[in-house]
């Protein structure tokens, strides 16, 4: 199983930091980098293979998650034998 290309990879080989190459990659303040930055990044995370997982995070955040609980009125009688 091959390993999982992170943000520090990038950034490693890019000589950036991983919040640098994490605002390029989520296009968030990219008017601080110049062109050359950015084609660079881009090009990195495509010859390591970097695959986003915005969905699963989006799943995470935004899915409801419901719980039902019930009582079972003979589990009751067991422990009060007098009703």
């Amino acid at each position: 199983m091959p390993k999982k290309v992170t943000l520090k990879d990038i950034a490693a080989k890019a000589g950036l930091s991983p919040a640098s190459v994490s605002m390029i990659l989520n296009r968030r303040s990219i008017d601080r980098f110049n062109a050359e930055t950015i084609e660079q990044v881009y090009a990195i995370a495509a010859e390591l293979g970097y695959k986003s997982s915005k969905e699963k995070a989006y799943a995470l955040r935004y899915t409801n998650h419901y719980y039902l609980s019930f009582i079972i009125q003979s589990f009751l009688y067991y422990y009060y034998p007098g009703y």
